[in-house]
């Protein structure tokens, strides 16, 4: 998965872990165009459910602290992947994962940080710009 600038929000720890993200679904990319064996695939995969279940949890503390009001659909939404994610994960073993597995999980996370996670910056923004000019006066 190609990383793009278009993916940034604005916040150097949440682009960061987007960036990890993105270089997790390449490695699972890379592993499955090599014909790796499943238990490497499913390592990958591992790798990236970690990644993915600390970022959501570092997403979520930003949203209690900052309000944010449709958190949660923004919840709903993680909650739903991590259980497709989990579907990943126990079939990875028995069966091949597929270029499709793969695609998915690109266009999943790309609509993702495209979507949800631009809006939920741009909420945080006008939360913390009132917060830094009274600290400026």
């Amino acid at each position: 998965m190609e990383w793009k600038k278009d993916f940034c929000v604005g916040l150097s720890g949440i682009d960061e872990a987007h960036q990890d993200l993105a270089n997790a679904v390449t490695g699972i990319e890379q592993a499955v165009a090599r014909g790796e064996s499943s238990s490497a695939i499913a390592a990958a995969i591992e790798l990236f459910i970690a990644q993915t279940r600390s970022h959501f949890n570092d997403e979520l503390t930003l949203m209690r602290v900052y309000d944010y009001p449709d958190i949660a659909a923004h919840i709903q939404d993680h909650k739903t992947f991590l259980s497709l994610l989990d579907n990943l994960r126990r079939t990875s073993v028995s069966k091949n994962t597929t270029h499709e597995d793969v695609a998915f999980l690109h266009t999943w996370l790309e609509q993702h940080l495209l979507s949800y996670d631009k809006v939920y910056y741009a909420h945080f923004a006008r939360t913390w710009q009132p917060a830094l000019l009274a600290k400026q006066r």
